[in-house]
């Protein structure tokens, strides 16, 4: 059976090739197998012939999950890759060769001097010193905006090497402002490659399953949408999670091909335990197993009830000692209190240097002076709060040449005047 190309010429007609995308029982599928290239936990990460997205938040690390991935492939053993277009267009018996690399990794974000320390940290696990090729597109410079061009360059550059498994870090990067033709002549590109060669893609994009949007642009919602396995990351205490979401084969349950790793002094992911729940009790396992100790003596019977109480009065007691130290260093941090001098020490010689201030929880404090005028403006709680309503005074009437005005002292309420009222208005 011979498979056609997207993006070359075709010797088959529409006749002959309408025919041979026709499966039937009597279809010889023996030599479309794909085989597994990194495996965990029984789920298979990385195939022959297939695409492999990862995804997640920016922080996620799907970088170092992706060097690890390829660490595996460069550290396993060679396998034959057949010539001429891969092993569904060229029979069994035919002679192969093995590829010229094993991982052929695209960089789309980082500049030289980065990418030169992550080549030396993958080809420290390379076998041979051809296993690994690595493409810094921030070399390129404005050049890299022929996105034309770009795309043939990489196809030529794969068809070249044949490699096992190419890495693209990132698709956010690759060709963000691309539109619906270039993004689908790469998606083309890709399926050429998957479906002639024995070849794997790792893809990393990033926001594709939560609320934020996605920021690999055209490029990487073609991309995701025809990704083959897709595995969603997170990172919670340093502690990343990687589960299969999406694809064909779920013979697995999800669950149970969980991944999770921290990443190391080598900069590499290093595989460690699920990161433990909080329990529904509220007490850590670590802690509840030192009150425990305290409180049971070897050979002592106890009561559940006197037990309980005393694990939660224990408990309670362990809490309130935290906060009330994380409350004194916060207390020492803002310099709210000063500490008391103490009467005991002897005043320091010219020739001697100023005694170290006692640490402020072994010293008696005393409250900062408050001022005067702050002080009286406070209410004072025996007291009670009354505010006087102050009316303007009423107009006086103009006295005469032959009158004086009236006398009044300091604390005399102050004579009133009766309002004028209109004649009309009087009955």
């Amino acid at each position: 059976m011979e498979i056609n190309f997207y993006r070359d010429a075709n010797s088959q007609g529409y006749d002959e090739s309408w025919q041979a995308c026709q499966f039937t029982s009597d279809t010889d599928l023996s030599s479309f197998s794909s085989n597994p290239l990194v495996s965990i936990n029984g789920q298979a990460y990385l195939r022959q012939h297939h695409v492999t997205y990862l995804t997640g938040k920016e922080t996620c690390r799907a970088h170092h999950f992706a060097k690890h991935l390829a660490i595996q492939v460069l550290t396993a053993p060679a396998t034959s890759c057949p010539v001429g277009g891969g092993s569904a267009a060229v029979a069994p018996s035919s002679l192969s060769t093995p590829p010229s690399c094993k991982v052929l990794w695209i960089d789309t974000l980082n500049g030289p001097h980065v990418a030169a320390a992550i080549y030396r940290e993958l080809s420290h696990h390379a076998t041979d010193d051809g296993d690994l090729h690595y493409t810094c597109l921030d070399v390129l410079g404005g050049q890299r905006d022929d996105h034309w061009w770009l795309n043939r360059s990489i196809e030529k550059l794969i068809n070249d090497l044949k490699p096992q498994l190419v890495v693209i870090d990132d698709i956010d990067h690759f060709m963000p402002y691309c539109g619906v033709r270039v993004a689908t002549l790469f998606d083309r590109t890709v399926r050429d490659v998957v479906n002639h060669c024995d070849t794997a893609f790792l893809l990393i994009g990033y926001n594709h399953t939560g609320k934020k949007a996605c920021t690999a642009g055209e490029l990487g919602r073609r991309l995701f949408t025809s990704a083959n396995d897709i595995f969603a990351l997170s990172t919670v205490r340093d502690v990343t999670t990687v589960r299969h979401i999406s694809g064909y084969d779920l013979h697995v349950f999800p669950g149970d091909s969980q991944f999770h790793f921290s990443i190391g002094n080598d900069n590499l992911p290093h595989e460690t335990g699920q990161p433990r729940m909080a329990p529904a009790s509220g007490i850590d396992d670590d802690t509840l197993r030192d009150i425990v100790d305290g409180i049971i003596q070897p050979g002592q019977d106890i009561t559940t009830a006197d037990l309980l109480a005393q694990v939660k009065a224990r408990h309670t007691q362990l809490k309130r000692h935290t906060r009330d130290a994380a409350l004194l260093d916060q207390i020492q941090r803002l310099h709210l209190l000063t500490p008391y001098p103490d009467p005991q020490e002897e005043a320091p010689s010219p020739n001697e240097s100023a005694p170290s201030v006692r640490p402020i929880d072994s010293a008696p404090t005393v409250p900062l002076a408050v001022p005067r005028a702050d002080a009286e403006r406070r209410p004072q709680q025996d007291q009670e709060i009354n505010t006087l309503l102050t009316l303007p005074t009423h107009p006086q009437p103009a006295l005469s040449p032959n009158q004086s005005a009236p006398s009044v002292s300091p604390g005399d309420p102050a004579p009133t005047v009766p309002l004028a009222v209109p004649r009309e208005g009087v009955s």
